[in-house]
């Protein structure tokens, strides 16, 4: 038989038993939702549920939606009403229905719960011998490596363990750190008024953290007790403070700092390169500039001596000479003038 005819035959049997389901149990107040959905089914019922206005598990109508029939929404219904799980339960069996399949497993998960209880109370957990924690701290301590051109820091290691009371576990909280580099830096610098400037940065961080040991002896309840909750009542999740714990998150902070400003550190060298190149790209000669002009000035005055004797001859031969500079023009006296003019 094929996949899909198994398929069909699935489907008819399940819509032959909805449809006994629907003749064995269905009432007027179901039938009065025919062909509005499922959606408008639930919501009709839920609102005829809480008309019911029913004060006790026992007064609520199961036979309203489903006669003769117990199914898990009624439950859910009576549950957000308020009601205890003992109530309800009792409820369901005295209204003589038949209980569905959900409503039974939601009854099977409270009576296993209360069974567990029930347990627990007479056979409480012995908190005596039988059940120690050991929450230890050891850190080891911070140790500095340093290798050529390398800063190396180690702070603590990380390892846990867990065992017996009887036998505690040997752990090993020893770390070891191996740098080894090779960062030689060769330039080839050919010709003459070369810059060159090199940084390096071989700086090595190990951040490693604390040894805890935590020795549980269970006391056999895992409803009472757990290695997780005795653990943490122990103190052994609590935040590490040791000394390397302490250390490696300053020393962290401090390099990570470090490491966004290496770009803005140690600047002398851009200004020394910037003025270095300004040098080398320079497109004129100041002394060689200054020379020439001073150099030209002296061809113009040969020049014009040149023309000069060209046109004259050499005057030097006839003996001349400058004539010599005359008296100054008086200034005349203009109150005498007018006084003589005026005086009659």
């Amino acid at each position: 038989m094929s996949q899909a005819t198994d398929k069909a035959n699935i489907t008819a049997a399940e819509r032959g038993r909805r449809k006994q389901h629907r003749q064995d149990h269905y009432t007027d107040a179901d039938r009065a939702f025919n062909g509005q959905g499922q959606k408008a089914r639930r919501k009709g019922r839920q609102e005829n549920w809480n008309a019911q206005d029913n004060k006790s598990a026992s007064d609520f109508n199961f036979d309203q939606h489903g006669k003769g029939h117990v199914g898990g929404q009624e439950i859910k219904h009576l549950m957000n009403q308020g009601h205890s799980k003992e109530d309800i339960m009792s409820a369901a069996k005295e209204s003589g229905g038949e209980i569905g399949k959900r409503a039974q497993k939601r009854f099977d998960r409270w009576g296993a719960a209360k069974e567990k209880a029930e347990t627990v109370k007479d056979n409480p957990v012995n908190t005596g011998t039988d059940q120690a924690t050991t929450p230890t701290d050891t850190t080891t301590p911070s140790t500095d490596t340093t290798t050529p051109s390398t800063s190396t820091q180690t702070i603590g290691s990380s390892n846990s363990g867990t065992g017996s009371n009887k036998s505690a576990p040997d752990v090993d909280g020893s770390a070891t750190v191996n740098a080894n580099q090779d960062n030689d830096i060769n330039n080839n610098i050919s010709g003459d008024d070369n810059y060159v400037y090199n940084r390096q940065d071989n700086s090595i961080r190990n951040y490693g953290g604390d040894t805890r040991v935590f020795n549980y002896q269970g006391g056999g309840d895992p409803s009472q007790d757990s290695p997780v909750s005795a653990a943490t009542m122990g103190g052994f999740y609590d935040v590490d403070d040791s000394p390397g714990a302490r250390a490696a998150r300053l020393d962290q902070n401090v390099t990570m700092a470090n490491d966004y400003a290496k770009d803005n550190m140690d600047v002398d060298w851009i200004a020394s390169g910037a003025k270095h190149r300004a040098a080398n790209d320079a497109y004129i000669d100041p002394g060689a500039l200054d020379a020439r002009i001073r150099a030209r000035s002296t061809a113009s005055f040969a020049k014009s001596e040149k023309r000069s004797s060209d046109l004259w001859g050499d005057v030097s031969q006839y003996g001349w000479g400058k004539p010599e500079t005359p008296d100054p023009v008086e200034k005349p006296d203009y109150e005498e003038i007018g006084n003589t003019y005026t005086d009659f």
